[in-house]
């Protein structure tokens, strides 16, 4: 830990400058056959950016050396190389002279990809390629043309010179110093993994697998182009999440105590907890490293995700409460122990070895008794605001951390509106240079670059360039665009200083709360118009609308147009955020349409914002309006519907019979109502006696079983002869709808999403025209978690 002092992750040097090399409008980048697939992606890279300053016919990739043309020789060492050591691991180099330029550098490839020819920007950016050559030409590209990456693609391509320059006569270098891992998770999924997540979502705004991969390696190579890589590897991540699948029944010793006496896991086996105060855990893990082949110089030991921690005697009397601490809020102590345990026993087969855990959850402060072990690798995933995690560092120091790297969940607060926390990510970034990080892991991207490009572009820049203040880095990336970078650096200061600084930042535990388990974007999503107003749009697109168009070039205007335009699309997501009852169609459908007109005109993953909201609730009510896209005309239902418990599983019983029962008699004997909009647990019940109501509200929040709903419908006589159904947003877990006593259809939870899908039941054959009102009766089976009717419900035609 080097304390205050600081190495930057960028190292540049000039070992020899003399004069200026004039390229040429022809050039040659000369990469032999025999290359390896490293330096022919770096002479594919090189080439695209010539083109955009030189004729593009005028630029060849060759094997060999052409005479009358500038060469580029990409992967090659000069036989007057000045280096006179090996490199360090992804150290890169460039010579520039008279007759030539070479790049070349430190590269490695992991055994599965050392045949192949040709390698992908997604296969380049997996842990074990070190693509010093690659890096080689970047930071010539960056540094001595003075070429700019602000997003992913052709359009992030910016350019500070309308010509090739006149070339710096020198040797220079970049390694990663300070930082010997740097990693932005891209966010880009695989087509297979793609395909299972984006079930049910509107269709056309979907990629197809070609759109898919061209998207994917677009920002792979953008990350790339920021020096993304790793030069060690920390060995880490959740650790344990098949340990029950592997262990459950022979030993399950192995794993948490939880309240009941009884050791499982809490949640989904895949996020259990270890009894890490066992010395038969440690035992096993050091036995499982001890197979490897190759033996891994990390043994990971970062518990897995969630709660459920482990509550028997041993592993409670490692923690360190305060008096009245409640039992989760500070688990740092058993967790050092724990990592320092398993260095113990693996140092006895190696003793250099080293132990990686995460400071997480009830796990990220400092611990109160122990000391980490020189050999142990914090991952920290800090919260509170610059100055408090500057504390925290502080405190893990003096715990005895050598070796810490920066694990941030900072790009998960991204809603899809414009953020503002831009400079907030630069404070988070240069507090942890100042301590000492030994690399990063940011996760993750989210795609939403007209929207919050300035902070994706903030974090890659601090890489390379952690020396630049915030104002460098902010003119740098509003330069592109042109002679209206004032409007648009007015236009990201509006949204940091007016919203993110004023409204959210002071109420940030309030919005953690809201959006329970600390879950801050959840919150701010459910609560935006405590903190977002309808006139802050006004404000930004006048701020827009100053710039003069007429001074700008075809690609500066077409960045201009295309802010103006995620600012449309900011306002139309405000007001489907912020709609109530009858607007929520209406408002769904005017942000769905606007999405699939501009689906190719904003450089959005509309899939991925569409994930976040559909899991938050369907908040903005896109899904709504997809659903609802075949029907003719639609009814809201009442919003309280009469409910009655079933803990004895009776109302289908002969004797009883509650599908059937008359709108009259359930009215009777059925007196509480609830909301169809969220669960049984997180409600307040209605139309009972005042004196009970605290106690049914604790009744219903631990409540898991069956449950009956209840309503009437009165259906337009319009409607008769027509296609009517009953259109649930979503049931926890499973329903059966029984209209006029009559079952129309059932929902049965089967696959995880179940819960959380919208679903129709067809009516028409259990209508009863005869009669003005329509009893509707849904039974619903809840056997975990959150319970009932928690989606609207609407009537519609077809």
């Amino acid at each position: 830990m080097q304390g205050s002092k600081i190495f930057w992750a960028a190292l540049f040097l000039v070992i020899l400058a003399q004069g200026q090399v004039l390229v040429g409008e022809k050039v040659n980048i000369v990469c032999p056959e025999t290359a390896g697939a490293i330096s022919k992606v770096a002479a594919q890279e090189l080439a695209v950016h010539l083109k955009l300053l030189l004729d593009p016919n005028q630029v060849a990739i060759t094997a060999s050396a052409a005479e009358q043309k500038y060469n580029f020789y990409v992967g090659t060492e000069p036989a007057n190389s000045p280096l006179q050591r090996p490199p360090v691991p992804e150290e890169a180099f460039y010579l520039i002279a008279k007759d030539g330029t070479w790049f070349w550098g430190e590269d490695s490839l992991p055994a599965t990809y050392q045949k192949k020819k040709t390698i992908d920007q997604r296969s380049l950016s997996s842990r074990g390629c070190r693509t010093g050559t690659l890096f080689a030409v970047y930071d010539f590209l960056d540094k001595q043309l003075g070429i700019r990456w602000i997003s992913p693609g052709d359009e992030g391509i910016v350019l500070t010179q309308e010509s090739m320059p006149e070339l710096k006569e020198g040797f220079y270098s970049w390694n990663p110093g300070q930082l010997k891992q740097r990693f932005l998770r891209c966010g880009m999924p695989r087509w297979t993994e793609y395909q299972k997540t984006m079930n049910n979502y509107p269709a056309p705004l979907l990629w197809s697998e070609a759109e898919l991969e061209s998207k994917a390696s677009d920002a792979f190579a953008w990350l790339k182009r920021h020096k993304m890589g790793n030069s060690f590897y920390f060995g880490y991540g959740h650790a344990f999440t098949n340990w029950w699948k592997l262990y459950g029944k022979e030993h399950p010793e192995y794993f948490a105590m939880q309240n009941d006496g009884v050791r499982r896991p809490e949640h989904a086996p895949d996020r259990c907890k270890l009894c890490v105060s066992n010395p038969a855990v440690t035992k096993q893990i050091v036995e499982n490293w001890l197979k490897g082949n190759p033996r891994a110089k990390v043994i990971n030991v970062c518990e897995n995700d969630s709660g459920g921690y482990c509550r028997c005697p041993e592993c409670l009397a490692l923690d360190v409460p305060t008096p009245g601490e409640e039992f989760d809020h500070h688990l740092t102590d058993r967790y050092v122990w724990f990592a320092n345990s398993v260095l113990r026993e693996a140092s006895k087969h190696d003793p250099e070895v080293l132990v990686s855990m995460y400071a997480y959850s009830c796990y990220s402060a400092p611990p109160r008794r122990e000391k980490v072990m020189d050999r142990v690798i914090i991952g920290f995933v800090p919260s509170g605001s610059p100055e408090e995690v500057a504390q925290q560092y502080e405190a893990w120091q003096k715990a005895g951390v050598k070796q810490i790297f920066y694990r941030p969940n900072s790009f998960h607060l991204n809603t899809g509106l414009p953020m503002g926390f831009e400079e907030q990510l630069y404070e988070y970034f240069q507090v942890g240079m100042k301590y000492g990080i030994m690399g990063t892991d940011y996760d993750t991207l989210h795609h939403y670059w007209p929207a919050t490009g300035l902070a994706d572009y903030v974090v890659a820049r601090l890489h390379t360039r952690p020396e630049m203040t915030f104002e460098q880095l902010e003119d740098e990336y509003c330069s592109a665009w042109g002679a209206a970078a004032p409007q648009a650096k007015a236009y990201w200061r509006y949204w940091r200083n007016n919203v993110y600084y004023k409204r959210v930042i002071p109420n940030i535990a309030a919005i953690r709360e809201r959006g329970r388990y600390g879950n801050f974007r959840r919150g701010l999503m459910w609560d935006i118009d405590k903190y977002y107003l309808l006139e802050d749009f006004d404000k930004t697109d006048a701020i827009l609308a100053q710039a003069d168009k007429s001074a700008l070039t075809a690609r500066q205007l077409q960045r201009l147009e295309a802010l103006q335009l995620a600012n449309q699309h900011a306002r139309l997501m405000f007001l489907a955020l912020t709609a109530k009852d009858g607007d929520r169609l209406p408002r769904g459908r005017d942000l769905l349409n606007f999405r699939i007109k501009h689906r190719d005109d904003l450089q959005f993953s509309w899939t991925s914002l569409m994930y976040r909201e559909r899991d938050f609730g369907d908040v903005a009510n896109v899904m709504l309006a997809w659903d609802m896209r075949d029907y003719q005309e639609i009814e809201p239902t009442p919003l309280y519907w009469q409910f009655k418990m079933d803990p004895e599983d009776k109302g289908l019983l002969e004797t009883e019979n509650w599908p059937a029962k008359s709108w009259s008699a359930i009215r009777k004997d059925w007196p509480m109502r609830l909301r169809t909009d969220r669960c049984w647990e997180s409600q307040m019940p209605e139309n009972v006696p005042e004196e009970t109501k605290a106690e049914i509200k604790a009744v219903l929040e631990n409540y898991d079983g069956i449950a009956f709903y209840a309503t009437a419908l009165q259906i337009p006589e319009s409607w008769k002869g027509k296609e009517i159904f009953l259109r649930f947003g979503a049931v926890d877990e499973s329903a059966w709808v029984y209209v006029n006593g009559k079952l129309a259809g059932e929902h049965i939870y089967k696959n995880p999403d179940d819960w959380i899908l919208p679903f129709e039941i067809p009516i028409t054959d259990q209508i009863d025209w005869q009669s003005k009102r329509q009893t509707v009766v849904v039974r619903v089976r809840d056997t975990a978690g959150a319970g009932g009717i928690w989606k609207a419900v609407h009537l519609g035609r077809k």
